[in-house]
């Protein structure tokens, strides 16, 4: 819609318009970022709801370690951070073997400087980074 507009605009103000004289933005980027947004959305929510019967079915050796590298970069996509910290929690909840799991990826430092993260950008993600924090110290 935002490229659209800026065609309208763009030849609606000059005479001599070519398409080469304006920046295009990554539309694939943009559209993948809301996708994976919302997969991770879907994920959240499917685990949470899931119980323990159900989910221990399933192995899920490579899920803990792919929500760990989601929330290294916090920073820079908080809200996808806040679906796998939902996620891991949810997982921590029903898995037992998997505070090891954590433990032994040092996930207790990048739960810590997700908390920060939250704390300056996204009030849910420190929350659900504390909970987790405690979780695995107790």
């Amino acid at each position: 819609r935002d490229t659209i507009m800026l065609f309208r605009k763009q030849s609606e103000t000059s005479d001599d318009f070519s398409i080469d004289d304006w920046d295009i933005p990554d539309v694939d980027e943009y559209y993948n970022t809301i996708l994976h947004n919302q997969a991770m959305k879907v994920m959240s929510n499917l685990i949470l709801l899931s119980n323990e019967a159900s989910f221990s079915r399933y192995p899920c050796n490579d899920l803990v370690p792919s929500l760990l590298n989601i929330m290294k970069d916090a920073a820079c996509q908080p809200q996808e951070a806040y679906h796998a910290c939902r996620c891991l929690g949810a997982i921590l909840q029903m898995k037992y073997s998997t505070r090891d799991e954590l433990l032994r990826n040092d996930a207790l430092d990048i739960f810590e400087k997700t908390q920060l993260v939250g704390k300056c950008s996204h009030l849910l993600l420190e929350e659900e980074s504390g909970r987790i924090i405690n979780s695995l110290i107790c």
